[in-house]
């Protein structure tokens, strides 16, 4: 495979360790870990990364290694780290695109919009998982996204022709809206949309059919000419309960091929996290080196559907 973009992608700057996001409360450990305000404990990161520095430098090397021209770095829901990433865009412009989050404390996000499609960034991303994410106790968890703000920024991202990437969080958690995206996405015709982690599905493996039907309801907005779904962390889950290469990824994705077509489909790794369970090359390889894709259908997934969705 000649061209590969990662487009989903985080970075975490050295010396977090001992630190608190102010924004959503999680307190970043030793060892890559993260503790949650009611003493939750998480793996963020890999192990091996004891004071979480995964900055760009470190991801321009992983990138090398695998032979990945360019990526997308998706920041969680806080929006402290933002200078980072545009740090990280002008330092590699040519490698490195980022998406932007928002304070939404009101109308001041749309200057936000301004300020860093001028810096460089190419997509706004909204995490609506309600634990770190924009949804979170401490931000705005009655968010609503067809709600009047909402509207402004997309009026704002369709102007700076901006990409709209959206984690929806767990199917029946409060941040998985099939309805207001499917409003939000016919009504910004020209506004390209990504929906992440391919809409959780793995949360419906276990025959839960009301699960099942939420994941449907989400898949179905592929049907609209403006919206892709990607891949990211999909191996992570399913980790826990299938060995690598995690068949139930390259399953998912047929499945959804056969459904809604080849073109909507995009690779990212969701690294640093997802290499906790597998290496960056075994992240490529279980859906390059399964018989279930065609080589054009790998090169639509693997580069060409970003190229087109996030406008590069």
């Amino acid at each position: 495979m000649q061209n590969i973009i990662d487009a989903h992608t985080h970075i975490f700057h050295a010396d977090l360790e001992g630190f608190t996001d102010p924004y959503v409360k999680i307190r970043y450990e030793a060892f890559g870990g993260i503790r949650f305000e009611n003493g939750a404990y998480f793996q963020k990161m890999p192990l091996f990364i004891r004071d979480c520095n995964f900055d760009a430098e470190m991801l321009i090397k992983l990138m090398d290694a695998n032979s990945v021209s360019r990526t997308i770095i998706m920041q969680n829901g806080s929006p402290l780290f933002m200078g980072d990433t545009v740090k990280a865009v002008k330092a590699y412009p040519e490698r490195i695109s980022g998406a932007m989050v928002l304070n939404m404390e009101g109308e001041n996000c749309l200057d936000e919009i301004e300020q860093y499609a001028r810096s460089g960034l190419c997509a706004i991303k909204f995490d609506m998982n309600d634990d770190m994410g924009i949804i979170s106790a401490h931000r705005f968890p009655g968010l609503q996204m067809n709600g009047e703000l909402i509207y402004k920024v997309l009026h704002a991202a369709q102007k700076y022709a901006l990409t709209v990437v959206i984690d929806t969080g767990k199917p029946a958690g409060p941040g998985y809206q099939a309805d207001a995206y499917r409003e939000i996405i016919s009504a910004f015709k020209s506004v390209h949309f990504v929906i992440c982690h391919l809409g959780r599905p793995f949360y419906a493996m276990n025959n839960n059919e009301g699960l099942g039907r939420e994941v449907e309801r989400m898949w179905r907005l592929a049907e609209y000419s403006n919206v892709w779904f990607d891949v990211a962390a999909l191996a992570e889950v399913i980790a826990v309960a299938e060995e690598y290469p995690h068949p139930s990824c390259a399953r998912f994705c047929r499945e959804f091929i056969d459904r809604f077509g080849a073109n909507k489909l995009i690779w990212g790794s969701d690294a640093p996290g997802t290499l906790s369970d597998n290496t960056y090359k075994q992240l490529i390889n279980i859906y390059d080196h399964s018989p279930l894709f065609t080589q054009r259908e790998k090169d639509l997934m693997f580069y060409e559907n970003a190229i087109v969705a996030y406008k590069l």
